[in-house]
């Protein structure tokens, strides 16, 4: 079953903090995909603010080079993050993202290959290559965009956990243990 709507739980919904909502949206994105559900069966915001949110954990906490290595630079995320960035208004973040993708698109294949054959901590220049400090000097808050996004989008549901748990039920076509 395809899942019709972006689903938030009542508790991430009514905190102060937006973070609460896309890391809700997140978390429930994550099982399913872990559940071998397709991409193309899930709504396609709420996969784009979970890459979004992808992105930007990765670059926040290890640079540009960790998320090209863990996403071993997929076409399919790429273009899901781009999008993504674009739906929430995060043009400073989206005009960054091009730039990189443009840059690492000159970049022989191969090269990009044995980057994420290799360990992320060990040293690269091509790693060094990769990483680009004014990420962290960009101003859109893209968590809050995201949140305030998922927040006021006409396809989000907002629900308790339980009736959360029901409606993947439904997607999955079987009982999950909680």
């Amino acid at each position: 079953m395809k899942m019709e709507q972006i689903l938030i739980s009542d508790t991430a919904n009514q905190s102060d903090e937006l973070y609460a909502v896309v890391y809700s949206n997140s978390k429930i994105i994550a099982y399913l995909l872990a559940q071998g559900i397709k991409a193309e069966e899930i709504h396609q915001d709420a996969l784009a603010s979970y890459y979004v949110d992808y992105y930007f954990s990765q670059v926040n906490t290890g640079g540009f080079s960790k998320f090209v290595h863990n996403s071993e630079w997929d076409s399919e995320i790429n273009s899901r993050v781009a999008y993504g960035l674009k739906a929430i208004n995060s043009m400073e973040h989206l005009g960054f993202f091009l730039k990189k993708e443009n840059e690492i698109n000159q970049i022989a294949r191969e090269k990009l290959e044995e980057y994420f054959l290799s360990d992320f901590f060990d040293e690269s220049p091509l790693k060094a290559e990769l990483d680009d400090r004014s990420f962290f000097s960009i101003e859109d808050e893209i968590v809050d965009l995201n949140g305030q996004w998922l927040k006021e989008h006409k396809d989000t549901k907002v629900l308790s956990m339980d009736e959360i748990f029901l409606v993947l039920e439904e997607i999955l076509g079987k009982p999950i243990q909680r």
